[in-house]
């Protein structure tokens, strides 16, 4: 790029990224956060950024977006397009990760650029649908144009011993810890003596590992759907691209079958160190029996890998509350705050009525947000 003298300028501007700048802008990413990829994968950090250029296989093309300076990369940001239900219509979801400026180049406003941009991007594919985690509800960012609603989920966690339970006053208080870690004692004697927990978690179905999403997973997903009204599209192809790319990082995915060859339900976990998530999670409504069971199953997982405590997030009233209840979990802390933005949408389409009732049941869960 030169200015009109032809002298060369390094005026920051707007590109989209090809496979061929992959390898910068890893250096990019690792400069900015020196652990990045922050997961367990068991292959070349470029092999992973590479999985989330292309996103998932059934969603529209969305480019990554680069600032560039003379031929230098100093800013980037990854998106990836999925669906979303909202009610009986399907709109795009847009989710943004990796936001990264070069620690050389900040205080330049480049992430001002690539916002601007990305609002003109929007229109292609309007309407769609945003959501995200902010740290607190005055942390909101209102975004031009859009319908900003707010909703809220609990943070989850089950503890495998009464010293980790008590741990959890630094965030959620003294008495709520001592409460949980009362009740992690229970449990433990209960077991230990009266040889099974208090809460039954037992069910006939067959549950074992999950090497791919299928046709048994699809279905699934289309009778577990019908309990809400807002969640990203769970099929298989998408699923697969999230969870079991050997790319996308260490995952685990528990499934219940019943006899007859039916998914009864699914839960995808992670270790971090000694602390495990539940990123994902789809029951059968007529079936939580397995639903408890599989909970039960990936919990002790977990724990035999060395976790001390597993980590969940519901939106508030959620339909596996009691499910997490009977398993172990106990609610921390208030409830987190769930920005849900939507974009481009005309005032008479009925998803916005949907997302505005007080009463919408949402299925939002770590894995929607969290690509580490």
């Amino acid at each position: 790029m030169s200015d009109d003298r032809g002298t060369p300028t390094t005026e920051p501007r707007i590109d989209y990224a090809t496979d061929a700048d992959a390898e910068e802008m890893v250096a990019l990413l690792q400069a900015a956060f020196p652990s990045w990829p922050p997961v367990e994968v068991t292959v070349p950090a470029v092999d992973h950024l590479r999985w989330k250029m292309e996103g998932p296989p059934n969603a529209r093309p969305r480019p990554s977006t680069v600032v560039r300076e003379g031929d230098a990369i100093v800013a980037i940001q990854l998106r990836w397009l999925a669906l979303a239900h909202v009610g009986d219509e399907v709109l795009t979801f847009d989710r943004g990760v990796d936001l990264s400026v070069h620690p050389n180049h900040r205080g330049k406003r480049l992430a001002s650029l690539i916002f601007r941009d990305d609002r003109r991007l929007s229109d292609s594919f309007a309407p769609f649908l945003r959501w995200d985690l902010p740290p607190s509800s005055e942390a909101v960012l209102h975004l031009e144009d859009d319908v900003n609603i707010m909703r809220h989920a609990y943070t989850w966690i089950r503890t495998f011993s009464p010293r980790t339970a008590l741990g959890l006053h630094t965030r959620a208080g003294a008495r709520h810890a001592l409460r949980v870690a009362a009740e992690t004692v229970r449990r433990a004697v209960a077991t230990r003596f009266g040889g099974r927990r208090p809460n039954p978690v037992d069910s006939p179905a067959r549950i074992g590992a999950l090497e791919q999403f299928d046709d048994r997973t699809d279905a699934l997903w289309e009778r577990a759907r019908t309990q809400f009204d807002v969640a990203r599209a769970r099929d298989a192809a998408s699923m697969n691209w999230r969870f079991t790319d050997p790319r996308a990082g260490r995952s685990s995915t528990l499934a219940a079958f019943a006899e007859d060859g039916r998914a009864l339900g699914y839960v995808v976990s992670k270790q971090a160190a000694e602390e495990g998530a539940i990123l994902d999670l789809v029951i059968d409504p007529a079936e939580l029996p397995a639903g408890r069971a599989l909970l039960a199953a990936a919990c002790e997982e977990l724990r035999a890998a060395g976790c001390r405590q597993v980590r969940c997030l519901l939106p508030v009233r959620h339909p596996l509350e009691a499910a997490l209840t009977d398993t172990g979990f106990h609610r921390v802390g208030a409830p987190r705050p769930i920005q849900i933005g939507v974009g481009h949408m005309p005032s008479e389409v009925r998803a916005l009525e949907v997302l505005r009732n007080p009463a919408v049941r949402i299925h939002i869960t770590l894995g929607d947000f969290d690509f580490e």
